[in-house]
């Protein structure tokens, strides 16, 4: 069965199972309705970064510490217990001939500086190396996965109250553009 062309699914996610089965579902239901294959793993990402990231506990601190621009601490996935206020929402669709994929939380915790500087980490390289500078960073990856495999990968941010992060890929393939928008409420 396919997706019916311009409608956007949508699919509230409460726990970690949840979104493991949805994303199997809806990568395959995009894949056979013409999307490319890496739709789903650039799902899988969005999806693990709203989980992961948005979560707050009660004093408005990250519930899964991470040390931003420094070493990163790596929570094994299996041990994501998602509250009822760490739901979010995942829509996925066919519109005009590109695949659709759109991930929004409810805290609004990304902001425009963070995603420049982790999307910066993995094209700088190391002069001592050679390799990109963020090539150990336990996350940031899953942005530039998804920002080097979509035409136009978009963030909607409402500091505070929600992040909506939109990637569009093509169905007919060929050289992507790779567009990146940010879009940032000023909290003032």
């Amino acid at each position: 069965e396919k997706l019916k062309k311009d409608v956007l699914y949508q699919f509230r996610v409460t726990t970690f199972e949840e979104n493991e089965k949805l994303c199997e579902m809806a990568g395959e239901l995009l894949i056979r309705s013409g999307a490319p294959s890496i739709i789903r793993h650039v799902l899988e990402e969005l999806s693990t970064n709203a989980m992961l990231r948005a979560p707050r506990n009660v004093h408005g601190k990250p519930k899964f510490h991470f040390q931003v621009r420094a070493s990163d601490t790596l929570i094994p996935i299996e041990n994501i217990r998602l509250e009822e206020e760490d739901s979010f929402d995942v829509f996925f669709g066919i519109a005009e001939e590109s695949g659709v994929v759109c991930v929004r939380d409810f805290h609004g915790s990304l902001d425009r500086e963070e995603i420049l500087y982790r999307l910066e980490r993995h094209v700088t390289s190391d002069p001592s190396t050679g390799l990109p500078v963020g090539v150990s960073d336990t996350h940031g990856r899953g942005l530039f996965i998804s920002r080097e495999h979509v035409d136009h990968l978009i963030f909607n941010i409402d500091p505070g109250k929600c992040t909506e992060v939109i990637a569009i890929l093509s169905v007919e393939g060929g050289l992507r553009n790779r567009a990146l928008s940010i879009y940032q409420i000023d909290p003032s």
